[in-house]
């Protein structure tokens, strides 16, 4: 299991390539050495995240999104069977998101692992995931299908205010008014 929290990653010193090999930490053989092939894991999820350059910078002098990238690839690199992601897009601007949703979605099906996502952000929800679990005020929820849970009227339900959808170039968007 490889979980990121919402929270940062910045509670231990070091560079951005030692962080992200603390996800091979399940996998290695030795810890007096780093196996060559985790290291080239490690730089693998970090190109893959637009990381690359920033191996020798320090955790702490990362912006934001930076962190959250980071903290991603350290998750991509232990390789979990179930990834859980609270709030996964926390930091990062609007191309990443599509960028590092992608990427996961990608790569977990690759791999037939599952991912569980905690999430705000009702159109990256509805892009991205497969089925939704859509929590309502009352404390009750809806479960099913992205298309038969993100309706209008159920979002209007959930959040308490109204909420359109419009469908443009396959994709459905949902905005509240």
């Amino acid at each position: 299991v490889g979980i990121l929290f919402q929270e940062g990653i910045d509670i231990l010193p070091g560079t951005v390539l030692e962080t992200v090999m603390l996800g091979r930490h399940p996998h290695v053989q030795s810890i007096l050495k780093d196996d060559p092939r985790d290291i080239e894991i490690a730089r693998s999820a970090l190109r893959d995240l637009n990381l690359d350059g920033l191996e020798e910078r320090q955790v702490d002098t990362l912006s934001g999104g930076e962190r959250q990238r980071v903290a991603l690839a350290m998750l991509i690199t232990q390789m979990p069977q179930l990834y859980l992601l609270d709030e996964p897009s926390n930091h990062l601007d609007v191309a990443n998101q599509v960028h590092l949703l992608g990427h996961l979605q990608r790569r977990v099906s690759q791999l037939s692992a599952s991912l569980l996502m905690a999430t705000h952000d009702i159109n990256l929800a509805a892009r991205f995931c497969d089925n939704i679990v859509l929590l309502m005020k009352n404390g009750e929820y809806l479960s099913g299908p992205n298309q038969d849970i993100l309706t209008e009227k159920n979002l209007s339900l959930a959040y308490d205010c109204p909420v359109r959808s419009i469908s443009a170039e396959g994709f459905t968007l949902h905005y509240p008014y």
